[in-house]
């Protein structure tokens, strides 16, 4: 199953985490990091954007006693009721935008670039 993969991931980086102190690093290594980081941030925004709509059909959100899906998911990211939902709409709208969906997929853009405002690559 491939979520196992994402899930050793998490703990591999978890584990290498919490060891990490940036003072130990050279400034260029620190600057890769950055890099790394703010790519690693850039791919799991997108992941969580494909993710969240299929996710609150499980029903968690219900079984927990939240008034609605969106506010489980602003629990669950410790986000805010409004952009909570946004990520859930945009979530549900990716299904009629293919080609929105293979660029998140291929990194090109983030979750917060995906908005029901402001569809990007003119797809909306």
């Amino acid at each position: 199953m491939r979520l196992a993969v994402f899930e050793r991931g998490l703990k591999d980086f978890g584990d290498e985490l919490s060891d990490f102190d940036p003072a130990l690093i050279t400034t260029g290594d620190a600057a890769k990091a950055f890099a790394v980081f703010t790519a690693l941030e850039k791919m799991t925004g997108a992941a969580r954007i494909l993710v969240t709509a299929r996710a609150t059909e499980a029903g968690d959100w219900e079984k927990e006693g939240h008034r609605s899906s969106a506010s489980w998911v602003a629990e669950k990211t410790g986000s805010g009721f409004g952009e909570a939902s946004g990520m859930l709409e945009s979530s549900e709208r990716l299904v009629t935008l293919p080609e929105t969906t293979e660029a998140l997929r291929r990194g090109e853009l983030s979750g917060a670039q995906v908005s029901v405002r402001e569809c990007p690559l003119g797809l909306g």
